[in-house]
């Protein structure tokens, strides 16, 4: 091709010399006709024009092939980018997402049932991006593909389709039982910490499943029933699997009209606290309140929490709106306090993608704004947000319990429990999950928990909350193994501000210290 290029560049440069040395000679001679001269120039233009094009491709596909060092140099159809065409993903060495594409028609040809698609979506993975830096999240999809390759073996199929993202293909599944024992493998191998940067990152999954012939009979179809799946998964609490069922697409429907609305709920004001009193057993006094979001629609609709908060946190509407929490509650806790009411200290729960913000400055400026003390604002966090990267979120707490706050680990006993890291972590309180309280005092495996998580706290000299008590033989039972404080309906439901201002009316005043919670 150069040569050709060049050949044709010095027969156009040869032609132009030649008719411009002729020019002098020609004009003593016969002036030629019109169509002659204008023949000419013709043929000397689409040449100039030939030759420049041919020099510009040539240098197009030389610097295209230094781009790419090793690699067979690009097509004029590459569209697509490198990776469509070597099927190969950058990141990880994963066959892509047309190579996956391609792979999977030709298996649904091959195969008449049981090809089960996974696809796996890593929890929160935009907070290590911006925590640690995009080459780290890199080198974290990696060791992710890397771990999966060694989980699977060579019998399924694995690819990289995009972001964080990830599908696998499993051949002749006997039933739904296997698919749930095969996607419970793949989140188990990843519960183990990765080391990236000389840190430990602690990662969780969400998984949607589709089985061809049952959730569909082509590639898109069964995709998409696949990524409706994994929807519900995150929408339901990550950290799980879930197969694709047909109300799946009502629910997807109903989750971007909600999605839709909630771009525009707080600037139309329509979300609000309700508040939830946290008790000192022994005396019944109330001794904090925890700020909870509601969200009332524009059709007068109270949405519950469970299904908004999900959204909020997966579109990442959450930070703005958890920003206006914490501002809403400290600027009520200060009301409070200006009414003369017993003090008490208000409690905020943090998502995930709020802990990854610069979170110490962020709080120092509400608290300031609304001429709030530290020790009246508790920090609830759970612990797959402190474990996501533990090193990080030990520096973290130790600046806020440096400027007064308190940091309780909220759902204590559902996720983790490292409890490597607990004794190192900085917090002030530990709020067990009610799923172990609703079961006392009956349940044997909820009773040792309950009693056991009561007897981490005093050996470590951490205060414990026992969180949804609603009958008076749980109290009896927490009453009897040490807990101290206590939160759930027996005591109140979360309610309005009026309600809880009113509660907290009824109250003695108590000019002392705020207790330790």
């Amino acid at each position: 091709m150069k040569k050709t290029v060049l050949i044709a560049f010095l027969i156009t440069l040869a032609y132009a010399f030649a008719m411009i040395i002729g020019a002098p000679s020609m004009a003593m001679q016969e002036p030629p006709g019109w169509h002659q001269v204008t023949a000419e120039l013709l043929l000397l233009f689409f040449l100039l024009l030939l030759g420049l094009g041919l020099m510009k491709r040539s240098l197009e596909k030389q610097w295209l092939a230094q781009a790419r060092p090793g690699m067979p140099p690009l097509t004029e159809h590459d569209a697509a980018g490198p990776e469509y065409f070597t099927g190969q993903d950058s990141v990880t060495g994963l066959p892509n997402r047309h190579a996956f594409r391609s792979f999977f028609e030709e298996l649904l040809r091959r195969e008449s049932r049981g090809i089960g698609l996974f696809l796996l979506d890593l929890d929160r993975f935009k907070n290590v991006n911006e925590s640690l830096g995009h080459l780290a999240g890199d080198l974290l999809l990696k060791r992710v593909g890397e771990r999966l390759q060694k989980t699977v073996g060579g019998r399924i199929k694995i690819a990289r389709l995009g972001d964080d993202e990830f599908a696998l293909l499993a051949p002749d599944l006997k039933d739904s039982e296997e698919a749930a024992s095969f996607a419970q493998d793949l989140l188990a191998a990843l519960s183990p910490f990765f080391t990236i940067d000389q840190q430990r990152l602690f990662i969780r999954a969400s998984i949607g499943i589709a089985i061809f012939p049952q959730h569909g009979g082509d590639a898109t179809t069964l995709l998409k029933h696949a990524d409706a799946a994994l929807h519900s998964a995150k929408i339901g609490g990550r950290g799980r699997y879930q197969f694709y069922t047909p109300e799946m697409g009502e629910q997807m429907a109903e989750n971007l009209a909600l999605e839709g609305e909630l771009h525009w709920a707080l600037e139309r004001q329509e979300f609000m606290l309700y508040y939830q009193p946290l008790i000192e057993i022994d005396s019944g006094r109330v001794v904090g309140m925890e700020a909870l979001l509601r969200w009332r629609r524009q059709n007068g609709e109270l949405v519950a929490p469970d299904r908004f908060v999900p959204i909020l946190e997966e579109t990442g509407l959450i930070t703005s709106v958890g920003l206006w929490v914490l501002r809403a509650a400290c600027r009520q806790a200060r009301t409070w306090l200006d009414m003369g009411l017993a003090p008490v200290r208000v409690s905020v729960n943090l998502s995930t993608l709020q802990f990854g913000e610069p979170l110490v400055e962020r709080v120092a400026g509400v608290l300031e704004e609304c001429g709030l003390k530290a020790d009246c604002l508790e920090l609830e966090i759970t612990e797959s947000t402190l474990m996501q990267n533990p090193e990080a979120a030990i520096e973290t707490l130790n600046a806020l319990r440096h400027m007064g706050l308190r940091v309780s680990i909220d759902d204590f006993g559902t996720d983790y429990s490292s409890l490597s890291y607990l004794k190192r972590l900085p917090i002030d309180g530990l709020k067990v999950d009610r799923s172990f309280i609703q079961e006392l005092p009956g349940d044997s495996g909820s009773a040792a928990i309950v009693s056991a998580v009561i007897a981490l706290g005093q050996k470590l000299g951490i205060p414990v909350v026992a969180e949804g008590v609603e009958t008076e033989p749980q109290l009896s039972f927490l009453r009897q193994q040490g807990y101290q404080l206590a939160q759930g309906y027996l005591f109140g439901h979360p309610e309005p501000v009026e309600h809880a201002t009113a509660r907290l009316r009824r109250a003695k005043p108590r000019p002392t210290p705020l207790p330790a919670a």
